[in-house]
């Protein structure tokens, strides 16, 4: 996705354009690259990070930008990560990926040295972002207990 260029407002006036998947694309230039918001300005990240999630019940290929919130009731789901790097959440929706898993794939880069990584406890959201080839996770506790 590196042929894609944004341009943001600052108060004085337009920032030089920026290019997904390259250092210095900011969270709003990467969401309003990728079509997730009508303007690349913090307000509407802002407002994207509270509405923006989106059930997903079956497998796919995310979008840089996305966020999932991954129904496993049904059954496994893949999500295969975006080519050309970018950002990704994926969240436990019903509290049932410890039953039925979310296998991540890396689409190329590795993620913790393996072309795919498996989500198997509840509770929990994932963010994923592709640094020098390599696929970065962070884990977040959503709800539920720890034991």
């Amino acid at each position: 996705m590196t042929d894609i260029n944004v341009r943001w407002l600052v108060p004085a006036g337009p920032a030089p354009a920026a290019t997904i998947g390259t250092p210095g694309a900011t969270w709003p230039q990467q969401l309003y690259a990728a079509g997730l918001i009508s303007a690349p300005t913090v307000d509407a990240a802002a407002a994207y990070m509270v509405a923006g999630w989106q059930v997903v019940t079956e497998s796919m290929t995310a979008v840089s930008g996305q966020l999932l919130s991954v129904d496993t009731t049904a059954g496994p789901v893949t999500i295969t990560l975006p080519a050309g790097g970018g950002i990704v959440s994926l969240r436990d929706n019903a509290g049932t990926w410890v039953t039925n898993h979310v296998t991540v794939e890396g689409n190329g880069p590795l993620i913790v040295g393996s072309a795919a990584f498996t989500l198997d406890i509840t509770g929990y959201r994932f963010d994923f972002n592709e640094v020098g080839g390599v696929w970065r996770w962070q884990m977040t506790f959503l709800y539920g207990s720890v034991s």
